[in-house]
This record gives C-alpha cells, structure tokens and sequence, in this order.
C-alpha cells in the first residue's frame, strides 16, 4: 500500500490465508471461502484490521498514491524510502529481522521538524538538519508522516 503502483491483495491474503502450489493444478492456491467464518479459521485475524489501516492511510496521503519514491536506507534486513508530492511527504521503514532495529536516516531538503508514526503508536520522532535516528520493531514497519 505504500510502494509506487497499483496495490493488490491477492485471493485471501488479508486474512493469512496460504495457497499450496501442487503438481498438476492450481486450485489449491485457491481455496474456498466463507466470509462468514474467515475471522474465526484465519491464522492471522490481525491482518484483516491492518490492511484497511493501510488502506486508509493510502487514501488520505496523496504522496502514497502519486508522489515520487526515493530510497532512503537499503539492507538485507531493513529498508526505508520516502513518498512525497506537493501535499504530503511520507516514510516508510520496514524491519525484517527477529529483534528492534535503530536507523539512521537522512531527508533531502528537510531541515528541522517531526515525523509522526501513523500506522503504530503516534510516536513522535524529531528531525534536526534533516537527519534522525528511527527504532523499528522486529518483524515490523513504521508509516511516518513528514511535518
């Protein structure tokens, strides 16, 4: 929802649901459902609630769905970019590794201000000479709003 592009969730996705490529046919990737008992059979019943959350936050940041993309911090566990346009400029930074991992970042023609996580707690992060230090959860992200 927040890379460049149309977002897609495939079949079941945003309730856990995981597909089983076999020999022969593909209908196990597609198996059938009930929405009527999906929150009670999925793996993971978070995922429905974070996905409209991630919805939403698209729908409200033009920058999200227009702006430019700029890469901000690249490794093979942690990753970070900005989305920016005239009205808005968001952060992403996702961390794929099993512990809290601390960023360092810097923003390009941002001198002193605020990032506001929009996705998690409303933690407030401050931004002097347009750098910041960013702790990111394990196995998590952080959608933050430039103000």
């Amino acid at each position: 929802m927040t890379m460049p592009g149309v977002p897609s969730i495939y079949y079941g996705s945003e309730w856990g649901i995981e597909g089983l490529k076999v020999s022969g046919t593909d209908a196990p990737l597609r198996p059938a459902l009930d929405p009527a008992t999906l929150p009670s059979q999925s793996r993971h019943p978070e995922l429905h609630t974070l996905i409209k959350s991630l919805i939403a936050i698209r729908r409200r940041y033009s920058a999200l769905r227009r702006g430019d993309y700029v890469q901000l911090h690249v490794s093979h566990e942690q990753f970070a970019f900005i989305r920016r346009d005239a009205a808005s400029a968001i952060v992403v930074a996702v961390n794929a590794a099993d512990h809290t991992a601390e960023l360092s970042l810097r923003i390009s023609n941002t001198a002193n201000g605020q990032l506001s996580d929009l996705l998690n707690d409303g933690k407030i992060f401050g931004v002097i000479d347009g750098r910041w230090t960013l702790s990111v959860p394990a196995c998590s992200g952080r959608i933050l709003e430039v103000r």
